[in-house]
Parts: structure tokens; C-alpha cells; sequence
């Protein structure tokens, strides 16, 4: 008898065992079969939330909530039931990393398409702080063989291959395409690479999610990617990044010799064209809008801190170019910009030239508030749904 219980309880035992084991790999093939491994810009599934103060901030209230999807992109998940699917590329004015996810100007471009289209548009954003045409032809590259039902790529430009250059100044280098630099360029441009799977058996996928729960329980960030961002929770470090510029004894009048860099940059925006005309995907130029002009009153200056030489940022007591200065250079940039894509035959939305200079649109030197998000947003769409490509994709 006491045997037959024994064999029972060791027969029970391992039923559980057995059954427990299968569930566990059962719900790791599960998460598994719903992961993304390729190329990401950004940390999947990541959530951070920000508090940004609306006096350092102008225009932009309340908590921010800042997520990704399960590819690295902040936007909702891609369904079959979008018809149309567009990614926006930039640096941190697509970004938008200040604005609650549903106040980005991406995100304000698909609720406003969907609403005149039926709800039938996905637009991902992988915008990200600093990124410039070198960063984004490595992103066409990677992102787009990846999404191969992709229809259309927005990309904002210029501002950040200008900020380097002239923070560059006589040490900016030129980086021709595929030189050995790009290796280093790559590593920095995404936060995942594609990866040899582990073995099931040591359930990565149940640990990964396990990670993040963790990290959305404490409501932060991975530490690379809090560094990555470079921001803080209120955006306390604009203060400093003003005060260098306000302070600085030294301002340059000039525009320098812009000849190298402008030709760099075509030759990162032919490579986007040929790559975006290969994978059959319709591109559209967008122009660069800033605050600058030469009428800019005192109270707004003092709100503006790029334009510096050297580490601004961190040092203070560096050269800064004039509003005048930053104006003329983002103007070369910008019709750079427009001159390759009449070459080409590639849409080009001037939005610099339609987006107010004034504080109804910016926070600082060229970042959108909440008000200025929802202009290029109008825009963008009311360009995007008077297009005959897109409206015969979409309604047909």
C-alpha cells in the first residue's frame, strides 16, 4: 500500500514536471514566433515616460510617454489591416522625444490620414537625436529589405548634417560612402542587430520580456538607452545648453566653406533615392524648418542653444554662430535638398517654407512643441492626400 502511494505521488509528480516543461517551451516558442530579430534603431518594447517642464518647454504639458513596438519603432504595431504603410526617418525633430507619443508629428500624420482615408494607414517613426544622412542611408538600407511591404519613406534632413559641420568646424572629415568609417557609424546607428538565436532551452525570450517588465514596473529606461538619449526626465539640461550659448564671448558672422559637406550630403541623398527606387518605395523629401531669423526678438534667443563649435554642449565658453548665420546655412541645406530631388524626380515638401518662426511651433532652435507637431502634421497630410499615388493606393 505504502508502495502504491509512493508511486502514485512520484507518478503525480512528474505529470506536473512534465506538464510545466511543456508549457514553459510552449509559451517560449509562443513569444518567439511573435518577436522581431533584424535591424533596430531603437530598444524593442522599450516605455519611458517623461515630465517635461512646460517652462523650459514652452508648448508642451502633462507626462510624455515614449514607446516602441516589438521592431525598435516608436508607433503602434503594423497590421494587415493597413493598406498603406509609411516609415518617417530624421534625426530628433522626427523624433519628437519630448512629445507623448500621441502628439508626435508622425503620429498626428496617421490619425489625420486616417481620418480623411478610412483608417487604413500605418505611419512608424524612427526618428532619433543626432542621426544624419550618413546615419539614415544605413537605416534605408537595413530597414527597408526588412520591410518589404512598405509603400512609402518621409524623411526630415538637414539639421544635423549642418550641426555637425560646424561643430566639426576645420576638423570636419569627409566621409565618402562605405569607407571604413561607416563600420563605426553602423555600430551607433542601431541599438539591435540581427542575432544567431539562442538555444530554447534557455528561454531568452521569457527572460527578455521578464526585463522589461521589470524596467516598465520602475518606469525607466535601460541605462545605454537613458544615455543614449542624452535628455533628462523635465529636459533640465536645456537650461545648460542655453546658458553656454548665452554666455559665450565668442559669435561668428560667417558662413564657412560649406562646399565638402554639401557635397557629402547629396551623396548620402542619392544613395537614400537609388535604395528607396530599388525596393520600389515612393520617397518624399521634407525640408528642414527652423525658428531662425534675422528679426528674432531677445525672449526667444535666449530659448535657442545650438549653432556651437566644438563640444557645446558640455563646455562652456566655445564659439556660437549668429541666428543671421544659422539661417543662411540651414537655407543651403534645405535647398540642397530640393535641388537633388527636382534632379531625381523625387517629391520634395518645402515645409520650411510654409511652418511659422515662432514659439506657436518651436520650444527651442528647431524642436516641435505640441502646437508645431500638429502644423506639420496638417501639412504633411494635406500634401500626402492631395497626391494621386496616395490616393489611388489607398481608396482603391
Amino acid at each position: 500500500m505504502r508502495y502504491r502511494l509512493i508511486s502514485v505521488w512520484f507518478l503525480n509528480i512528474t505529470i506536473s514536471l512534465v506538464t510545466i516543461t511543456l508549457a514553459a517551451f510552449g509559451s517560449e516558442a509562443y513569444l518567439k514566433s511573435r518577436t522581431f530579430n533584424g535591424y533596430c534603431v531603437w530598444p524593442q518594447s522599450l516605455k519611458y515616460t517623461f515630465e517635461p517642464d512646460p517652462e523650459i518647454m514652452l508648448g508642451i504639458t502633462g507626462e510624455s510617454n515614449f514607446t516602441t513596438n516589438k521592431r525598435g519603432i516608436r508607433g503602434r504595431e503594423s497590421s494587415w489591416r493597413d493598406k498603406f504603410r509609411i516609415l518617417t526617418v530624421g534625426g530628433s525633430t522626427t523624433e519628437c522625444l519630448y512629445l507623448d507619443d500621441t502628439e508626435t508629428w508622425p503620429a498626428l500624420l496617421e490619425t489625420t490620414l486616417n481620418a480623411g482615408l478610412k483608417k487604413r494607414v500605418w505611419v512608424g517613426n524612427v526618428g532619433k537625436s543626432g542621426y544624419n544622412t550618413r546615419n539614415h542611408v544605413l537605416e534605408v538600407r537595413s530597414l527597408l529589405p526588412q520591410m518589404p511591404d512598405l509603400d512609402a519613406l518621409i524623411l526630415m534632413v538637414g539639421i544635423n548634417d549642418m550641426s555637425l559641420r560646424l561643430s566639426r568646424d576645420v576638423g570636419w572629415l569627409y566621409t565618402p560612402l562605405d569607407s571604413w568609417l561607416y563600420k563605426g557609424i553602423e555600430k551607433m546607428t542601431f541599438d539591435v542587430f540581427p542575432a544567431p538565436e539562442p538555444p530554447i532551452y534557455r528561454f531568452p525570450e521569457t527572460r527578455r520580456r521578464i526585463d522589461i517588465l521589470k524596467q516598465r514596473w520602475r518606469d525607466e529606461a535601460p541605462p545605454e538607452t537613458q544615455k543614449e538619449m542624452g535628455e533628462d526626465k523635465t529636459g533640465s539640461v536645456f537650461q545648460v545648453w542655453r546658458q553656454n550659448r548665452q554666455t559665450s564671448p565668442n559669435r561668428r558672422n560667417r558662413v564657412p566653406d560649406l562646399r565638402e559637406a554639401l557635397t557629402e550630403y547629396r551623396e548620402n541623398l542619392t544613395e537614400i533615392v537609388d535604395v528607396a527606387q530599388r525596393h520600389g518605395v515612393r520617397l518624399v523629401f521634407v525640408t528642414q524648418p527652423t525658428i531662425w531669423r534675422a528679426d528674432l526678438p531677445q525672449e526667444v534667443r535666449s530659448r535657442l542653444w545650438l549653432g556651437g563649435v566644438g563640444y557645446f554642449q558640455e563646455m562652456p565658453g566655445l564659439p556660437y554662430y549668429t541666428v543671421e548665420v544659422l539661417a543662411e546655412v540651414v537655407s543651403k541645406y534645405n535647398g540642397a535638398l530640393k535641388d537633388l530631388a527636382e534632379e531625381r524626380g523625387v517629391e520634395c515638401m518645402d515645409l520650411a517654407a510654409v511652418v511659422p518662426k515662432d514659439t506657436t511651433v518651436f520650444y527651442d532652435d528647431c524642436h516641435f512643441n505640441e502646437g508645431g507637431a500638429r502644423i506639420v502634421a496638417t501639412a504633411l497630410a494635406e500634401y500626402l492626400m492631395g497626391q494621386k499615388p496616395l490616393d489611388k493606393h489607398i481608396r482603391n
